[in-house]
């Protein structure tokens, strides 16, 4: 950026190339692990505490039954 003569005048920001360019190629595996090879690679503590969340969470989001009341054969 520069001032001349009272006008502000912007620089360049980025050069944008004119060909386009091919993507970055992938680092490493380019298929992501199957989640039972991925559950495999956990310990025993970390899948315990993995099952203890997903447990919790279910449980908030399965309803709470109604409450049961007895049948009378009484009328009013």
């Amino acid at each position: 950026m520069s001032i001349a003569r009272g006008v502000y005048k912007e620089g360049h920001h980025a050069s944008i190339p004119n060909h386009p360019c091919p993507p970055p190629r992938p680092i490493g595996r380019a298929r992501p692990r199957a989640p039972r090879q991925l559950w495999l690679t956990l310990t025993a503590e970390s899948r315990q505490r993995i099952l203890g969340t997903l447990s919790r969470i279910v449980a908030q989001q399965v309803a709470v039954p109604p409450a049961i009341r007895e049948a009378t054969r009484e009328r009013h």
